[in-house]
Formats: C-alpha cells, structure tokens, sequence
C-alpha cells in the first residue's frame, strides 16, 4: 500500500506539473515554481521546511537518517518520503551515494487529489517507515518517472495546451 503512495504522488505531481505549464497557472505567472530536484543529500535543508514533502530515491550506495527518533537506512532501489510534520536529523551517506530529489509543497497533493481517507492513512503509515523498499522494475519505473519530471520542469512550453 505505501508503494501504491509514492508513485500516486509522482502521479500527482506530474498532473500539476501540467496544469502549470498553462499560461493561467498562479504559480508561474508569480515565477515560482514548487517543484525543486537535487542530486545531494544535503540539499535536503534547503530544500524542506514548513509544509513541504521531500522524495528521495537512492541511485546508488547508501545513506542513513532518523525520524522522529527512529534511525532508518536506505540503499540502492530505496524510496523514501519525509512527509509534513517528520522530523529529520543524523543524515549520513556512503562515499559512493547517489540519490536523486524532489520536493514540493504538501498544497500540492492536497488540492490535486480527489477526496479520499488514504491521505491520512498513508501519512501516518509514512510516519511509521518513510523507507519503500522498489523490486528492481519499480525502480527502473520511478528513476525515468523523476528523470522525466525533472525534464519536464524545465520545459515552458508544449502543445497540449
């Protein structure tokens, strides 16, 4: 079920990502994307924050964190999310890690999803273990999906508009 959580907000997140490429978008026209991605592990206090979700998937080696008080290790094909209201602390890497990140305002989720109870369940569940352990086609699957979102970011322009 927390599987079916990180690739439905990498589905989210690729809708929003649509509707801002529409002139009408408020998000653009005040030149604020939310979407923001990095290849470092210590970007991620730049990056969180009040109100803001942080998805990290492990490329390569391994790193480690607690939350909450609870120490945790991520390697290869690991997928983790640092909902709101996680506290993160002791993050540590190997020498050889690579990971690739994305974070966004938790609005975003929240206003681009249908009505449902699965937020909550999924949220406290995340709370629980924030580690998705990927079979090697999820991550293949979830690597080009935030790759592709990454690109897709930079684009200004398309033809579905």
């Amino acid at each position: 079920m927390t599987i079916f959580l990180g690739i439905f907000l990498l589905f989210v997140v690729f809708c929003y990502l649509c509707m801002c490429d529409n002139t009408n978008c408020d998000m653009e026209q005040s030149n604020q994307n939310p979407l923001r991605f990095s290849d470092l592990l210590s970007d991620i206090d730049c990056m969180g924050g009040h109100g803001i979700v942080v998805h990290i998937l492990c490329i390569e080696g391994s790193f480690s964190f607690s939350v909450n008080g609870t120490h945790y290790n991520a390697v290869k094909s690991d997928y983790v999310i640092f909902t709101v209201g996680a506290v993160v602390s002791g993050i540590e890497e190997s020498t050889n890690c690579r990971v690739l990140l994305l974070s966004f305002p938790e609005s975003m989720t929240t206003s681009t999803v249908f009505d449902n109870n699965y937020g909550i369940i999924g949220h406290l569940s995340l709370l629980a273990n924030p580690v998705i352990h990927l079979s090697p086609t999820e991550f293949d699957a979830c690597k080009n999906d935030l790759i592709r979102l990454r690109e897709r970011k930079g684009i200004r322009h398309h033809f579905f508009s």
